[in-house]
């Protein structure tokens, strides 16, 4: 994953962590034979988006602009990164409504992201997506850097744009 790319999603969780509040944050990309390469990130905004102290809902309508940027970018979901309250764990809520798919990191940040040590990657607790579309834990190693470029976008159910 680019470092750019996890700035503006490290940066998105804290700033709608200090309401207090969950958020979520896409990484698009392509996988190949189960290494994947991060070549964009998604923002959540309004509207579609309902944030809360112990949860976040995206609207169908949100989901659905979600997949056309997709499908126009040629690629897909390889990475969720989502914020908690408290520790970095998959709730039972997550295990239920994230987006499942072959491959599919899950990548919980404890405290809203709002402390400098939560963002960094040995807070977090990693999940990946088997094709049973369960999650399960793996090591914060699935997950590597690069200084590569990456393109943003904030989306919300009227569309997207670049940030």
């Amino acid at each position: 994953m680019p470092r750019s790319a996890l700035d503006l999603v490290m940066g998105d969780l804290e700033r709608f962590g200090r309401i207090p509040a969950e958020s979520i944050a896409f990484a698009l990309g392509r996988s190949h034979d189960g290494v994947a390469s991060v070549k964009s990130v998604v923002l959540a905004e309004e509207p579609g988006v309902t944030r809360g102290f112990g949860h976040i809902r995206l609207s169908e309508r949100w989901m659905l602009r979600l997949t056309e940027l997709c499908e126009l970018l040629e690629q897909a979901v390889v990475a969720q990164f989502h914020s908690h309250p408290d520790g970095a764990r998959h709730s039972d809520t997550d295990d239920h409504h994230l987006l499942h798919g072959p491959d599919i990191l899950s990548v919980v940040v404890p405290s809203f992201a709002r402390a400098p040590a939560m963002r960094e990657p040995d807070a977090w607790a990693v999940y990946r997506c088997g094709t049973g579309g369960y999650f399960r834990k793996t090591t914060v190693d699935a997950v590597t850097f690069v200084d590569a470029p990456t393109e943003p976008f904030l989306l919300s159910e009227n569309g997207w744009r670049r940030a």
